[in-house]
C-alpha cells in the first residue's frame, strides 16, 4: 500500500492541455499570471501538439481517470500514456508513475516520476510529492526489492515505431545459471508470449517480431528464474506490465545481427492439427519403410527361383531338368506374400504422405489465421469525449483511494 503522506485521501490531477507553454496546475498559474503576461502572445513552438491531437489527449486523460477510479490501472496507464504522446504534457508522467506506484510496480513508477521530474518546471504540480516518492523508492531501507536493482538491469522501454522488430535487452550477474524470459502480448491479445532471452555481447536480448508491432501498444515483462524455474527477480509482471507506445516517429530498435534462430521461443500450447500433423508424417514415412522392406524380401524369393531356373537350363538340353520341390513352391507363395504386402504399404504410406500434406497446409493457414486475428485485435480503440469545463479548456479529477 502507498505510503504517501500528502496522497493517502486525496489526489489532484489537473491537465490543462489547450496550451502546452502553459504552467501545468490552475495553483501554479494563479502564481506565475503577474510574471507569464508578456509570453502569451509568443508563437508556439513548432511541435506543438495541433488542436486535434489535444482534443484527444483530453479524451485520453478523461478515459484514464474513469478507469483509475474503477482500479483498472492497467487501462489507466495506458490513456495517460497515450495522452502524454499526443499532447507531451510533463503532468502525464507523475499519473503514470503514481498509477504505476498505485499498482504495486515501484521499479516502473520510479523511473516515470524520475522523467517526470525532469521534464517538468521547476514549481510543477506535485513536484514535491514526486521528489519525496522517488527518495522513498530509491531508500533501500524503506525498499523491500532494493537487491533487485543490481540483480537484473534493465531500461524501460515506453516507445518504438511499428512494423519493426523491438530487441529488449537485460543484464544479469556474470556466474549465475538463470535464464530471462521475455512475455510480451499486443494489445486486445489475452495470452502472453514467452521467449527465453539470449546472451548478445554481455547483456540479455530477446526479440519481438515486427509482426506483433502493430496497433497502439505492445506490453511486456521480464522475469529472472533459477534452475527449478522458480521467478528470482522481474522487471514488471503481467497484472501490471510495462507499456510500449507504438509511435511511427520512435526510433527502430533492434540489433541487425541478432539471429533469431538462436533464440528458444514458446509460444504456449501446440495448436490441435500438430499431434496429427506429426503422426501423419511418421506413420508415412514407417510405412514407405516397411514397403522397401518387403520388396527387398520379395525380390530376394523371386531371383533365388530365377536363379534355379537358369541352373536347370545348363545341367540338360531337354527341360524339365529339375522338378519345381515344395521348398521353391514354398519360396514363390512367400515372394508373393511379401509383394502384396510391399503394395499395400507403398499405398497407405502414400495415403499417409497425402494426409500430412494436406495437415502441414491446415495447420500452417490455422497459425496465420491466428497471427491476423491478434493483429486485427491490436487494433481496436477506445473512445472517450473530451472533458472541457466551463473555466478552462482541459480536465480535473478528483481520486480517492
Amino acid at each position: 500500500m502507498l505510503k504517501h503522506v500528502s496522497l493517502s485521501v486525496f489526489t489532484l490531477f489537473t491537465l490543462l492541455l489547450a496550451k502546452p507553454s502553459a504552467s501545468y496546475s490552475q495553483e501554479a498559474d494563479a502564481q506565475k499570471s503577474k510574471t507569464q503576461t508578456d509570453k502569451t502572445d509568443a508563437p508556439a513552438p513548432a511541435d506543438s501538439p495541433s488542436e486535434e491531437d489535444l482534443a484527444k489527449a483530453r479524451g485520453l486523460f478523461a478515459k484514464g481517470k474513469i478507469s483509475f477510479d474503477s482500479g483498472d490501472y492497467d487501462s489507466a496507464i495506458t490513456a495517460f500514456k497515450e495522452s502524454f504522446k499526443l499532447s507531451k504534457n510533463p503532468l502525464l508522467l507523475y499519473n503514470i508513475g503514481f498509477t504505476l506506484d498505485k499498482s504495486g510496480d515501484t521499479k516502473t513508477a520510479l523511473f516515470y516520476y524520475k522523467k517526470f521530474l525532469k521534464d517538468s518546471g521547476p514549481d510543477a504540480s506535485n513536484r514535491e510529492s514526486a521528489e519525496k516518492r522517488v527518495r522513498a523508492l530509491e531508500n533501500p531501507g524503506a525498499n523491500t526489492s532494493s537487491g533487485e536493482g543490481s540483480a537484473l538491469q534493465h531500461k524501460i522501454i515506453d516507445e518504438a515505431p511499428p512494423k519493426f522488430p523491438l530487441d529488449v535487452t537485460a543484464i544479469i550477474p556474470e556466474g549465475v545459471d538463470w535464464k530471462v524470459v521475455l512475455n510480451f502480448r499486443s494489445k486486445g491479445v489475452t495470452e502472453y508470449t514467452e521467449i527465453v532471452m539470449i546472451e548478445r555481447s554481455g547483456e540479455m536480448v530477446g526479440r519481438i517480431p515486427a509482426f506483433n508491432m502493430d496497433g497502439s501498444n505492445v506490453q511486456y515483462f521480464l522475469e529472472v528464474k533459477d534452475d527449478n524455474n522458480n521467478v528470482v527477480h522481474r522487471s514488471g509482471e503481467a497484472a501490471s506490465p510495462h507499456l510500449i507506445l507504438i509511435d511511427k516517429d520512435a526510433k527502430p530498435r533492434f540489433y541487425s545481427d541478432f539471429s533469431e534462430k538462436k533464440r528458444k521461443q514458446s509460444r504456449g500450447p501446440a495448436s490441435k492439427w500438430s499431434k496429427y500433423k506429426w503422426g501423419a508424417t511418421v506413420g508415412t514415412g514407417v510405412l514407405l519403410a516397411a514397403a522397401g522392406g518387403f520388396d527387398a524380401l520379395a525380390s530376394r524369393r523371386s531371383n533365388s527361383i530365377a536363379s534355379d531356373a537358369v541352373n536347370s537350363q545348363l545341367e540338360c538340353s531337354t527341360p524339365p531338368c529339375r522338378i519345381f520341390s515344395g521348398q521353391q513352391e514354398s519360396s514363390e507363395t512367400r515372394g508373393r506374400t511379401y509383394e502384396a504386402f510391399t503394395n499395400i504399404s507403398l499405398g497407405l504410406g502414400i495415403a499417409a504422405g497425402v494426409a500430412a500434406t494436406a495437415l502441414w497446409v491446415i495447420d500452417w493457414r490455422s497459425q496465420r489465421g491466428e497471427e491476423r486475428q491478434a493483429k486485427s485485435k491490436s487494433k481496436q480503440k477506445l473512445y472517450a469525449a473530451p472533458v472541457i469545463t466551463p473555466d478552462t479548456v482541459g480536465a480535473s479529477a478528483l481520486l480517492r483511494f
